[in-house]
């Protein structure tokens, strides 16, 4: 588990805990709750793959060289 991960998983459950002691009647908080925690997880998602894309190394690029300079190199004789 990500650092940002386990930062944020109180809050998560704090969140998860409030939404489940509402009443379906107050359904425009629960709603409120669920954008946040969605908001929250979306974003450690996001930081996550931030970092995997960081550490990972950069693909192999073909030397410039390696294609034609111009069109012409494709005409047929």
């Amino acid at each position: 588990m990500s650092s940002i991960r386990q930062q944020n998983n109180p809050l998560i459950i704090k969140l998860l805990r409030e939404h489940d002691s509402l009443g379906p009647e107050q359904q425009q908080a629960r709603q409120a709750i669920q954008r946040r925690i969605l908001f929250l997880m979306t974003t450690i998602k996001l930081h996550e793959l931030e970092a995997e894309r960081s550490s990972q190394k950069p693909k192999a690029r073909l030397p410039q060289h390696a294609w034609p300079s111009n069109s012409s190199a494709y005409a047929l004789a």
